[in-house]
Order: C-alpha cells, then structure tokens, then sequence
C-alpha cells in the first residue's frame, strides 16, 4: 500500500486544497486481490486505491466515465526492446496506472484517514 501512496505522490496526480461549499468530496477505499500459482497456492498479494465511484450520479455528478489501462506504446516499446535483443518475457505487470489527461472539471476526493497529518484534515 506504501508503493500506490508514494507513486501517486511522485507522479503528482493530485494536490492539497480546501473543499469549497459547493463541492463534494469522493471516498476513497483499498481494493485487494489475491493471486494464485498454478498449483493454487497463493503468489501475490496485490491492492489498488480506488475512488468510490458508486456514490456518484451519472449527469449530476459526472458525465464522463474513464478507465486507467497500460500505455499501448510503452507495452510495444518493450516487446520491440526484448525481440531485438533476444530476451524472453515470462510476466508483465503493471505496477501502477494514472489516467493521462486533463479534466475540465476539478474532482476532489477526501484523504486517506492514515494520510492525514496534523492540521490538514480540513484539507482534501
């Protein structure tokens, strides 16, 4: 979970501010996934931080719907990059994955309980 809050850090997807009256504020929650081996036993345990889009409604809310996905580019880059090379792929994973645009609309989603530091749970 460490790695998801220091890469959304790092890729400053979001900044601090203060919720004006007139706006509402998204939760967001841990999504966690377990991965098997063949055999069944278990080889990973994965999580996701995730905005809690159910509590939105359609044209009131939002309009728009987006889904996060790997960079088609980046995944042909690295499939020409081993070919040329004569590497071998046994797994791809994508660590972490950010919507690549601009919104028109500012979206606000509250802090994570073991985010907020002194002073700022006003903030989100």
């Amino acid at each position: 979970m460490n790695k998801e809050i220091v890469a959304i850090e790092r890729n400053a997807t979001s900044e601090l501010t203060c919720l004006l009256v007139q706006q509402k504020a998204i939760g967001l929650e841990w999504l966690y996934k377990m991965e098997y081996k063949s055999n069944g036993s278990v080889d990973k345990l994965k999580e996701r931080l995730v905005v809690k889009g159910y509590s939105q409604k359609p044209g009131i809310d939002y309009f728009e719907a987006f889904s996060l996905v790997a960079c088609l580019d980046t995944i042909c880059m690295i499939l020409a990059l081993t070919t040329q090379n004569r590497w071998f792929i046994h797994h791809m994973d994508v660590q972490s994955s950010f919507l690549n645009g601009i919104l028109e609309d500012k979206e606000y989603v509250d802090l994570l309980d073991s985010n907020v530091k002194a002073g700022q749970n006003h903030l989100v």
